[in-house]
Order: C-alpha cells, then sequence, then structure tokens
C-alpha cells in the first residue's frame, strides 16, 4: 500500500488534490456505499462482483459523476488515463 504522496507524485497532481480526492471518495461512499451494496444483494453479492473492495468504492463513487457532489474534484474527471484506476489507488492510500 502506497501514501497518499506516493500516489500524488505517480499522477502528477498535488499532495493536496489527492487528499482532497480521498475525502471526497470517503464522503461519497459514506452516502453511498450501502445502498449500492443492497442494490447488488448486500455486501458479499457486491464483493464478487469487483475484484476488490477499493474497486468496488471507486466505481460507487466515480462513476456517475457522484464526487462532484461531496468535493471540488472536476479537475480529476479531466485526468488522462483510467480514473477509476486512479480512485481504487487514491482510496487505499495512506494519508501520510
Amino acid at each position: 500500500m502506497n501514501n497518499i504522496k506516493d500516489i500524488a507524485e505517480k499522477y502528477s497532481i498535488t499532495e493536496e488534490k489527492a487528499r482532497d480526492l480521498k475525502r471526497a471518495i470517503d464522503n461519497t461512499w459514506d452516502y453511498v456505499g450501502y445502498d449500492f451494496m443492497e442494490c447488488c444483494g448486500g455486501e458479499d453479492e457486491a464483493l464478487k462482483i469487483f475484484d476488490s473492495y477499493a474497486q468496488m468504492v471507486a466505481e460507487a463513487t466515480v462513476d456517475a459523476d457522484r464526487l462532484r457532489q461531496h468535493g471540488d474534484v472536476e479537475w480529476f474527471y479531466k485526468m488522462p488515463g483510467d480514473i477509476l484506476k486512479i480512485a481504487e489507488e487514491v482510496y487505499t492510500a495512506r494519508f501520510w
């Protein structure tokens, strides 16, 4: 597992932006996580759909522009590359 600084450097964003993104993912997941898993048939069933918990969280929070409701992350949606993968890495990164 990497820390947030490593992820920021990897994707050429500031550490502050990476922290803001992580907070937006966490806040969004707090709002949608339970309902998302219930729509999949519960947590166990939801985890069967995804390769990891982080992948599930990234899909549920990044998809449908949900992150925009919980942070100033417009820049994130304009990043080149696989933003779902970036979100997974940010979600699992330690703050220190």
